[in-house]
């Protein structure tokens, strides 16, 4: 079921499917809408409860003026999950999701009843990475948010899935058309601002899972193992021939990896 409700002072997209003894939020990584879990959610047992929402700054939710901080984005979702009256939950974040859950973790540690990371991690910004935002927000600002989405979105695929991921990578370009491009600059600010959480998340004790692709260009496996080795209190898995998107890619995987978590972790 979809709706929209205010959390934070903006509007935001919410998708629920109303019935599970335990919730799952899944939080969606940048340029991406809750619509890019419509096909995953459907290998997930029913006696979850899943919740999605457009993060702020995309699709139709709303958007601070000028920064959408990482922080603010927490604070809508938990907004979200009190308007739902759901005490607790499962988060699961792709990409910039896992940033977002990194911070919900930090201001909300008793809503949180474990961490997922779907090909995401735990550092701000290099100074490198800073300027490529840049770079994007001049790009969006002259009216070219569809043409990076054309270039950025392939190249979260594993180069052996890209052809048979072709309707996949088609649906989220257009879907693109659903953002406010102010929005997106807005959370392209907060995305440089925001700082590492290796600290953070090395000292919590909330059960957390980092879930790679072995061919993911953009979290590679050597900045993978470094992952690992900083932060050794959270679970592990590699899902093979699978880039940034592997949840779509191997989506069963993905799922045997979160369910093994779950049950491991008596949840």
């Amino acid at each position: 079921m979809e709706f929209f409700a205010t959390s934070q002072g903006i509007p935001v997209r919410i998708s629920d499917s109303k019935q599970g003894y335990q919730t799952i939020v899944f939080l969606h990584g940048y340029l991406e809408t809750l619509d890019v879990w419509e096909d995953f959610m459907a290998t997930v047992p029913n006696h979850f409860r899943t919740v999605a929402i457009d993060l702020p700054g995309h699709g139709l939710s709303g958007t601070q003026a000028e920064i959408n901080e990482v922080s603010f984005s927490a604070r809508v979702v938990c907004g979200v999950l009190d308007l739902l009256k759901i005490e607790k939950a499962i988060l699961v974040g792709h990409s910039m999701g896992g940033y977002v859950g990194q911070s919900f973790l930090d201001q909300f540690p008793d809503r949180a009843l474990a961490l997922v990371h779907l090909n995401s991690h735990p550092y701000a910004d290099a100074p490198d990475k800073s300027v490529d935002r840049e770079r994007e927000i001049r790009f969006i600002q002259e009216g070219k948010l569809q043409t990076l989405a054309a270039v950025s979105i392939p190249n979260m695929y594993a180069p052996s899935n890209v052809r048979k991921m072709d309707d996949a990578i088609q649906k989220t370009v257009e879907l693109c058309d659903m953002h406010d491009p102010d929005g997106i600059c807005a959370t392209l600010r907060g995305l440089k601002e925001r700082s590492s959480q290796v600290d953070f998340l090395s000292q919590v004790k909330h059960p957390l899972l980092f879930v790679f692709g072995d061919q993911d260009v953009f979290l590679t496996q050597e900045r993978q193992q470094q992952i690992r080795e900083q932060i050794p209190n959270a679970d592990y898995v590699l899902l093979a021939n699978t880039g940034h998107n592997s949840f779509l890619e191997d989506p069963v995987g993905t799922w045997q990896s979160i369910a093994s978590f779950i049950e491991k972790n008596g949840l």
